[in-house]
C-alpha cells in the first residue's frame, strides 16, 4: 500500500527492496540458453541437465535428490567426499562464471533501470548475469 501525503501525492521517501532468489537467472534467460548457447538451469535438475552427474559416477556417490542445494548439503556433511564437493564447487563456479547475458535487454536490465538510488536489490544467488546486466545498465544510466 502506498503512503500518500495530505495533498494525495505519492510519498517519494518510499523505498523498494527487491529480493532475487531461485529461478531469477532462468527468468533472465527465458530461452533457457545464454548468449553462447550454454544452457541455464534451476537448482532442481541442475546436476543432470548440465552434465555434472558424471562426477558422482567417478566418486561412486548416489545423490539424495536432483536438487543441487540438497545434494550439496549432503556432500558437505560427508568428509570422505570432500574431494567430490571441491570438484563440484569448481565446476559450478566455472559454469556460472562463463555464462553470458544476451545482447537483447533482459528482465535484469529492466529491473535495474527501474530502481532509484533509494532502492535496494538483494540476491541469494551467485549470478554473473546480474553483474553483467548491472555493468551494461551503468553505461546508459549515469
Amino acid at each position: 500500500m502506498m503512503n500518500l501525503e495530505k495533498n494525495n501525492k505519492i510519498d517519494t521517501s518510499f523505498r523498494h527492496v527487491v529480493l532475487l532468489g531461485a529461478g531469477a537467472s532462468c527468468a533472465a534467460l527465458p530461452s533457457g540458453y545464454d548468449k553462447n548457447g550454454k544452457r541455464i538451469s534451476a537448482m532442481k535438475g541442475f546436476i543432470k541437465q548440465l552434465g555434472f552427474d558424471k562426477l558422482f559416477i567417478e566418486y561412486n556417490y548416489e545423490p539424495v535428490s536432483d536438487n543441487l542445494e540438497e545434494v550439496y548439503s549432503d556432500l558437505y556433511g560427508k568428509e570422505e567426499l570432500f574431494d567430490l564437493r571441491q570438484e563440484l564447487e569448481v565446476a559450478i563456479e566455472e559454469y556460472f562464471f562463463n555464462m553470458r547475458i544476451s545482447d537483447e535487454p533482459t528482465v535484469y536490465d529492466l529491473l535495474l533501470l527501474s530502481l532509484t538510488s533509494k532502492d535496494c536489490l538483494a540476491t541469494f544467488n551467485w549470478d554473473s548475469l546480474l553483474t553483467q546486466a548491472y555493468r551494461r545498465v551503468q553505461k546508459i544510466s549515469r
